[in-house]
């Protein structure tokens, strides 16, 4: 991988922007930092993760993949040696970047909202009473909206996809999470990355946080090899084409039954 590669890859995905800091430059999502290039030198990259994401990816990528010195690294900083490392496990790197980085701006305006409620009490005014809306995890009709408003060449496959999802098992629901339609039993399993630049790609997870103890990865059975694996618990799956999404129909379907019973075996345990 080039450090051109890396920034086509960040700028693809959602709410990235591109900025400099201390003559390098980064990729930023509402402002704060969750990748950058050319530290320590031209030959790495660098993405924000979580811990556990950081001890997972550089297990399984030790030769690619190692937390930045001293008290950054501790922080999750860790840097990206680009020749080592495969385009599909930056973007999931990147992925789990920017998806924490969403959420704890969400966690942020909604204590800002807790806290405008309280000063409106303290004025004996009353709360701004929240619009009614269903459950996140099962709203087909943000996501039909979604759709509907999408600009984007493969817009049948997508469908073709979502509803081959939906129909292997009659417990999946849908929902937007991480501002992409995602499909939910016993928790969150599986969402689109609709700014891909191949194709589409169906990430497939096990929850928000990586868990590198995981038995997932050995459970599933994958004869057609659809699936890339970033680490023990999620990996993706790309469809090239319309044809190429009717074509793995079979397959995928085969791969959402066994990934939604592993989500309700272990979440029922």
């Amino acid at each position: 991988m080039t450090p051109q590669q890396f920034r086509k890859i960040a700028l693809s995905l959602p709410d990235v922007m591109e900025s400099e800091h201390m003559g390098h430059p980064d990729f930023r999502v509402g402002g704060k930092i969750v990748a950058s290039l050319g530290s320590p030198s031209d030959e790495w990259g660098m993405i924000k993760l979580q811990l556990e994401q950081q001890e997972a990816f550089c297990d399984g990528n030790p030769d690619a993949f190692k937390p930045c010195n001293g008290a950054w690294g501790r922080q999750g900083y860790t840097n990206v040696k680009l020749a080592m490392v495969k385009t599909a496990v930056v973007r999931s790197a990147l992925q789990f970047a920017i998806e924490h980085r969403v959420n704890s701006q969400s966690q942020k305006e909604k204590r800002v909202g807790r806290t405008e409620v309280v000063r409106q009490k303290k004025e004996n005014k009353p709360p701004r009473k929240p619009s009614a809306k269903s459950n996140e995890f099962d709203d087909s009709e943000a996501v039909t909206s979604l759709l509907q408003k999408l600009d984007h060449p493969m817009k049948g496959a997508i469908e073709r996809v979502r509803k081959a999802i939906l129909k292997s098992d009659r417990r999946i629901t849908e929902g937007i999470k991480w501002n992409a339609p995602s499909f939910y039993c016993h928790g969150w399993f599986a969402t689109f990355h609709l700014k891909a630049k191949e194709g589409i790609v169906l990430v497939l997870h096990h929850g928000a946080k990586v868990r590198k103890e995981s038995s997932l990865k050995n459970t599933i059975r994958d004869p057609a090899k659809l699936l890339t694996w970033a680490s023990a618990d999620r990996a993706t799956i790309i469809f090239h084409s319309d044809s190429d999404s009717k074509a793995k129909q079979p397959a995928l379907k085969s791969i959402v039954e066994q990934w939604v019973q592993f989500q309700i075996d272990t979440f029922q345990q």
